[in-house]
């Protein structure tokens, strides 16, 4: 007779039934046209990419949980509150407010299968970037445009800008918006809750994380805009905009998911992460 040191251990199930199989192939028919929407998004604007990183995120994060059951009646309900805001889009011809169904859609597809926990299914809203409106109005231009002129003096380059743009010798840059500003607190606040879901740390250690980064994140401005700087002194004006398009939040991204995942072993074995 074996003991109980000797009985295995409760394992999520993460197979794929054909039901599950369906029901994603049905929401991706239905929401079809939001998808499309979503990555002509994506394409056209750099600053809206922040989100695209919790795709993997989302999915590590769940395959990973041990933690999840079933939800179906409430990810039916999500999933019916999704179709709703889908149909309503549709009909007043504003297929950007369509990315709030297929956030509500994925929720709802990962509670009712059971292939997230409840909080993992929440931090899938950071895979629909935040609209344009919010990023631009409430965005960081005199913010990047200061960081500019700073970054300009420590390099002793000629910075000048006028009416939100920066030149430098004779290349010009446009300063958006979004340089700074909410796409980056709404990345911090992801990252911290993947963190936080990793490690199980709670509440508390997602702040702890996102005081972090809110620490952090001024640094990787400072650099990007300065090595957006050395690019236009050499007449690279694309190569300037990657830097602050994707710089900003690429690097942040890549230090705390290797931190995180570094830190999963030892939170495994009782150490501290």
């Amino acid at each position: 007779m074996s003991s109980a040191a000797e009985t295995p251990t409760h394992q999520p199930d993460r197979r794929l039934r054909r039901s599950d199989v369906v029901l994603a192939v049905a929401l991706l028919a239905s929401l079809s046209l939001a998808l499309v929407e979503l990555g002509s998004h994506w394409l056209a604007n750099p600053w809206s990419r922040y989100s695209l990183v919790f795709i993997p995120l989302v999915a590590w994060v769940a395959y990973n949980e041990d933690c999840k059951r079933r939800h179906p009646r409430l990810g039916a309900l999500i999933i019916v509150v999704a179709m709703l805001i889908q149909l309503v889009s549709a009909k007043a011809a504003l297929l950007a407010v369509s990315r709030i169904a297929l956030a509500c859609a994925l929720i709802g597809f990962l509670l009712n299968r059971g292939f997230a926990s409840k909080r993992c299914a929440v931090l899938s809203l950071f895979i629909v970037p935040i609209p344009y409106s919010l990023a631009s109005n409430l965005g960081g231009k005199a913010v990047a445009e200061w960081m500019f002129e700073q970054c300009g003096a420590l390099l002793g380059a000629s910075v000048s800008v006028f009416k939100h743009v920066v030149s430098v010798d004779n290349t010009s840059l446009p300063v958006a918006s979004t340089y700074a500003g909410l796409p980056l607190v709404m990345l911090c606040v992801g990252l911290a809750g993947y963190h936080s879901l990793r490690l199980q740390v709670g509440l508390t250690g997602a702040l702890r994380a996102l005081g972090i980064l809110f620490l952090t994140i001024p640094v990787i401005q400072f650099t990007a805009i300065s090595l957006a700087i050395l690019a236009l002194s050499s007449d690279s004006a694309p190569v300037a905009a990657i830097m602050l398009d994707t710089m900003t939040w690429l690097v942040p991204t890549f230090v705390v998911v290797v931190g995180t995942e570094r830190a999963v072993p030892r939170r495994a074995r009782g150490l501290p992460a």
